[in-house]
């Protein structure tokens, strides 16, 4: 997650400059959210099924529990 949440930093600090535009930001945007969930799903084909749900079932509630602490979306 920390990760994540860096690497997003640091796009958006190269959007800013990359795309002016409202609309091309949401592009390049939607592009580097489909290289990130591709990159996931390619590393979550090899992790065996229960594993997985355990992973997607902590995220969530870790994400779940930020929401409500901080008061803002965990996204």
């Amino acid at each position: 997650m920390r990760l994540h949440s860096a690497a997003g930093t640091f796009f958006h600090a190269h959007a800013g400059q990359l795309a002016s535009h409202a609309f091309m930001g949401r592009i390049a945007h939607t592009m580097y959210n489909a290289m990130i969930y591709s990159t996931l799903y390619r590393i979550m084909r090899h992790v065996p099924l229960p594993i997985a749900i355990a992973l997607v079932v902590a995220i969530a509630i870790i994400g779940y529990r930020r929401a409500q602490n901080t008061g803002r979306a965990p996204w």
